[in-house]
């Protein structure tokens, strides 16, 4: 029998989700942008949160590198736009 999954401990396939606040419950990948900039910030966020915020933060920049300017804008638009 496995052992069950805490929500910092995401199966390989799932993001890891947030465990509290206004987006309790809901996968890193899927959070604003602003809002993981400002959980990175936070002196008191301990891991494994901080690892998981941490390497969703890169994940984007990376992704943003790779897109032509114009593309990675219009991402950002849709994203302001969805609110």
């Amino acid at each position: 029998m496995s052992k069950p999954h805490s929500p910092m401990q995401a199966p390989t396939n799932r993001a890891p989700t947030m465990p509290f606040g206004k987006f309790k419950g809901s996968p890193l990948d899927e959070l604003p942008s602003e809002y993981l900039l400002w959980l990175g910030c936070l002196d008191d966020l301990r891991q494994p949160l901080l690892g998981h915020v941490l390497k969703e933060m890169a994940r984007r920049i990376v992704e943003l590198e790779s897109q032509p300017e114009s593309a990675g804008l219009a991402h950002e638009e849709a994203q302001y736009a969805s609110r």
